[in-house]
């Protein structure tokens, strides 16, 4: 189904006047025009959702609003869709899709687009009143982000504020502030149906919803005192960011010489600045040791070329953040001899003094995309929580210069794990990671600074910047670097521009943070009923936690098949909607 919508963005009128030119004129233009979206109107004793009845009728058309917090969605027919909603997460099945009334900053709590999402909602709508002001950037983002990380259209009508469109990718379809009276864009259905067949990418499909239930039971009890703070203030400091080369392990045979001339030329570049005593933190970025192999036995590739924690070449990054005395952090591909058969992608946090304070496996990986053959926790859960407890799940730890935490690349598309760890109290996450270039680039970034803005946290994001296939093959920019340290709004602190290798410093000021963190206008921690949440991801089933309890995963395309699975079953129970037979 493909169909012409529009948002409305001149400014609510307290009684409606005004908007009927404004659709006779959208009707005249657009012969197809089945939606309007309106700007969020104010509160008044005169108004409600009927004063626009005649115009659904009149103009053949679905209008969607909000009076106050109270959303509308009227069809052609003037009945209002949502008007004997019982669920916390109304969708409204109508003809021209499945859809779901998102009222102003709503946006900013992912959880609850990710409610509407899990009850079938193809396409968010967003009527809003706002102005610009602090948030303005995080609006955007938010906007972006949860389309991106729903597979859903996101329609945005604002008084005030940016009113737009976003497609299934999180990409701008199109954007106008108040100086318009409408915006219009084609609404392509079967591009958001097909996009959520395919198991690659398909976030919704790969949530592991009951992993997260349990996060949310507790998360109210943690809300009260997630801004809480130490006595001791922090004096700002800086981050060195280091955008290193990565060689992969071709063979066995060569493992140690890969491996340690990897190490030689990053612990050389960052080594040239992390020697200053502004510097506390040096980041590396996700597998840089090893490169990422492809392909290789969890039998006898890994079990010889995975990095021991207390292995030679680990002992090389604990002596390296004893001589600069600063906290080391990054990501490796770690075998532990106590999975035997298994392997992680493993995120880690040194001190000052050469011991490993964090341990962090990555929850969501390649494994789901049919990259990787390594094990996730969530994978093995049971196993997995009764060795290290949930803690082991979501470390956090407080230092020095703050509250640390960690996730690594593919971890960025499921905001559930960045509120688990703010919620844990973090405030700094060292984000190592292998992100390339591709058509998500865009959208995945903005997906990663939304989680800064919503969650107020720094993000200092270390990426590859090249690349050789083994010692003897050319450098390639196959990583796309764009190192960068987010701060607490969103917006980046400093960048790394470009590819190639680059030791990126900024500064951290976690004083700062925590004061933002005061003000109730900015959070939106505190602003979350964690209670329904909690219930709501419990009432779902996405990708099952424990799948590869019994058996380690030895063919990467293992969790491409648990991810279909997870789609098939979201197609049963009316999550997802197949695309047309004609499309």
């Amino acid at each position: 189904m493909r169909y012409t919508a529009a948002c409305l963005t001149d400014g609510p009128k307290p009684t409606g006047d005004g908007w009927g030119q404004t659709l006779s004129d959208l009707v005249v233009d657009y012969g197809d025009l089945k939606l309007v979206v309106l700007p969020q109107l104010p509160v008044s004793a005169e108004l409600d959702a009927s004063h626009f009845v005649s115009s659904a009728k009149d103009h053949g058309v679905h209008i969607a609003g909000a009076v106050g917090s109270v959303a509308f969605l009227l069809s052609p027919e003037g009945k209002d869709l949502l008007a004997d909603a019982v669920d916390a997460y109304p969708v409204a099945k109508s003809s021209i899709g499945d859809l779901a009334v998102v009222v102003g900053d709503g946006l900013r709590h992912h959880e609850v687009v990710r409610g509407h999402v899990l009850a079938g909602a193809e396409i968010i709508l967003n009527p809003t009143r706002e102005r610009p002001d602090a948030l303005s950037e995080a609006r955007a983002l938010a906007r972006s982000a949860r389309a991106y990380e729903n597979l859903a259209m996101v329609l945005a009508a604002s008084a005030g504020g940016e009113s737009g469109v976003w497609d299934c990718h999180g990409e701008v379809v199109l954007t106008a502030g108040s100086e318009t009276d409408a915006i219009a864009a084609k609404i392509d259905l079967e591009t958001v149906r097909t996009a959520r067949t395919v198991p690659m990418l398909n976030f919704p499909a790969q949530l592991r919803t009951k992993l997260y239930a349990v996060e949310y039971d507790k998360a109210a009890a943690r809300a009260k005192d997630w801004a809480t703070e130490p006595a001791t203030p922090i004096t700002p400091y800086q981050v060195l960011i280091a955008q290193a080369h990565i060689t992969t392990v071709p063979t066995v045979e060569q493992a140690d010489e890969v491996i340690s001339a990897n190490l030689d030329r990053s612990l050389g570049l960052a080594g040239k600045f992390a020697m200053q005593p502004s510097i506390k933190l040096v980041v590396f970025p996700e597998y840089w040791m090893t490169g990422a192999a492809f392909g290789k036995s969890v039998d006898d590739f890994w079990p010889r070329v995975g990095i021991q924690m207390n292995g030679p070449h680990f002992a090389r990054l604990r002596e390296f953040a004893s001589k600069v005395g600063s906290y080391v952090g990054g990501a490796i591909f770690e075998y532990d001899p106590d999975w035997p058969r298994r392997w992680f992608n493993t995120a880690f946090i040194i001190n000052p003094s050469g011991d490993v304070i964090l341990r962090y496996r990555k929850l969501q990986c390649g494994d789901i995309n049919g990259l990787l053959n390594n094990t996730t926790p969530g994978n093995v859960y049971s196993e997995y929580v009764q060795r290290y407890g949930e803690d082991g799940l979501f470390p956090v730890v407080d230092t020095d210069i703050g509250r640390l935490a960690a996730c690594i690349c593919y971890d960025t598309n499921f905001p559930e794990l960045w509120r688990s760890l703010t919620l844990r109290g973090a405030e700094l996450i060292v984000y190592p990671t292998g992100e390339p270039h591709n058509g998500h680039r865009t959208a995945w970034d903005l997906a990663k600074r939304a989680h800064a803005a919503e969650n107020q946290i720094y993000i200092a994001s270390a990426n590859a910047g090249c690349e050789s296939v083994a010692p003897d093959a050319p450098t390639t920019f196959f990583h796309r670097g764009y190192s960068k340290l987010v701060g607490p709004d969103g917006r980046a602190v400093a960048v790394a521009d470009t590819g190639g290798e680059v030791p990126l410093v900024a500064k951290v000021d976690i004083e700062a943070l925590r004061r933002a963190r005061r003000d109730a206008d900015l959070s939106v921690i505190d602003k979350v009923d964690f209670d329904a949440v909690a219930t709501m991801y419990r009432s779902h089933d996405g990708l099952p936690l424990d799948w590869a309890l019994e058996n380690p995963t030895e063919q990467a395309d293992e969790g491409i098949k648990v991810v279909l699975e997870t789609i098939a079953r979201y197609r049963e129970t009316g999550v997802y909607r197949a695309p047309s037979k004609a499309a």
